[in-house]
């Protein structure tokens, strides 16, 4: 529950990241021990991203996708700027600003930025004050 005016503040990845839905990669090494750490790693992230594929869903607005931390074992969600500023206005929030993982707002043409590609954006949104009517 929120109190009146208070802040809502929630993460959520770059849906436009062009790797959004891709499988683990396998990291070589030239390190023997390394390699096999690796390979084992690359074997339970491969396990865990197939295991999550009936959770996963491709919306309009948003994408649930396993990503790789930690090792494709949890859903997150993925969701475009506008989206992302459309939807806690929809259930009555102001949005205030989208920021990326540095903390620099972003404006609706940011989506597709190189910087952006790797990152999460926050969006804070504010609860309207309550609106109250006198009655006489």
């Amino acid at each position: 529950m929120l109190r009146p005016a208070g802040l809502l503040v929630f993460s959520s990845h770059n849906r436009a990241y062009v790797a959004a839905a891709a499988g683990p990669p396998l990291r070589f090494s030239r390190n023997p021990l390394t390699f096999a750490r690796r390979l084992l790693r690359y074997l339970r992230s491969l396990r865990l991203h197939a295991r999550m594929k009936p959770l996963r869903r491709f919306e309009s607005d948003y994408a649930l996708l396993d990503d790789a931390a930690p090792d494709h074992a949890l859903l997150h969600y993925f969701i475009g700027h506008a989206a992302e500023e459309r939807q806690p206005a929809a259930a009555g929030f102001e949005p205030i600003d989208v920021l990326d993982r540095a903390g620099r707002s972003l404006g609706p043409g940011d989506e597709q930025s190189p910087h952006l590609r790797r990152e999460k954006g926050r969006l804070a949104a504010r609860q309207p004050r309550p609106r109250f009517s006198r009655c006489t």
